[in-house]
């Protein structure tokens, strides 16, 4: 099995604002909380993972699911909302995605932020870890999962998801990308650089990234922001963090120029109700590349 082969097979398992914002003279606004104990919003999601190497196209996943989000409590300081997931459709190429995915397909999480809608993570995280390892466990006994292959990429997935950081960061992803730009002021047409660091999708390092954050547009009679982010992975990195998961798993290091070039990009367009501070639309494309590969994934949610 060819090294990029397994480098996207591992990636497949990774699957890290109420806002009270009125336009101002100066076309700013501040993406903040205002949410009110007991609102409930039902979103769509449709997920696709697909590969594209050396020019040809094969879908690695394709799920649609909804998510019925509740304001559960609230302080002037903190929000506690209530994630409740309901999976609709799983198509996978991979049978130990879509067993592990129906296992984990109807979830309760209970997801903490701040006064600003920001997220900070997931309570009940010791909870979704229980539950992950169990459903892999379960594969694992099963005949598609005896594969000594399929075995140790299984056990290095359950290495890295033992912490709250590495639930945080594999479990909530849709969360994560409704509500990444809360918590910050904009200015109409302006940009924020981004220099930050992220959970690793491979281990609980992290990363630096960098890239741009821009708010695009406000349609005033409809009362919606419209804000974009671009942001890079450094290449070194995750070079580094993929070839000592590779060794892990495969037991041999990558061929000197083989596959050396790895690349991670994220871009998400987002779509915010400046009054009530509930996302509206928010689109996601994240492409990881690697010699003539390419991982694409794509997330659309919307507002049911």
């Amino acid at each position: 099995m060819k090294i990029s082969n397994i480098f996207f097979l591992v990636l497949l398992f990774s699957t890290a604002v109420s806002s009270q914002v009125v336009p101002q003279a100066d076309s700013t606004y501040s993406a903040i909380a205002f949410w009110t104990k007991m609102d409930t919003m039902v979103y769509d999601v449709e997920l696709k993972k697909y590969k594209v190497d050396k020019g040809d196209t094969s879908v690695q996943l394709y799920t649609t699911y909804s998510i019925e989000i509740t304001v559960v409590d609230s302080t002037d300081k903190s929000y506690l909302i209530r994630a409740k997931y309901v999976m609709d459709s799983i198509y996978s190429q991979h049978p130990a995605i879509k067993s592990v995915m129906k296992s984990m397909g109807n979830m309760t999480l209970d997801v903490e932020t701040d006064e600003n809608g920001t997220i900070l993570g997931v309570k009940n995280w010791q909870e979704v870890e229980k539950a992950q390892n169990l459903a892999l466990e379960k594969f694992k006994r099963s005949e598609d999962g005896k594969s000594p292959l399929v075995n140790e990429i299984i056990k290095n997935y359950q290495k890295t998801f033992m912490t709250k950081a590495s639930v945080d960061n594999s479990s909530i992803q849709d969360l994560q990308q409704m509500f990444y730009f809360h918590g910050v002021k904009y200015t109409l047409g302006g940009s924020l650089e981004i220099n930050d660091k992220r959970e690793s999708q491979f281990s609980t390092n992290k990363l630096d990234t960098y890239g741009e954050i821009k708010y695009d547009s406000l349609y005033v009679e409809d009362g919606i922001a419209k804000l974009l982010m671009y942001e890079q992975v450094d290449p070194d990195q995750l070079k580094a963090e993929v070839e000592i998961l590779l060794k892990d798993t495969v037991k041999k290091k990558p061929k000197k120029g083989e596959d050396s070039e790895i690349n991670l990009t994220t871009y998400n367009t987002t779509y915010i109700d400046i009054y009530s501070g509930w996302v509206i639309n928010s689109y996601e494309d994240k492409e990881t590349s690697m010699g003539d590969s390419k991982n694409i994934q794509e997330r659309i949610i919307k507002l049911r």
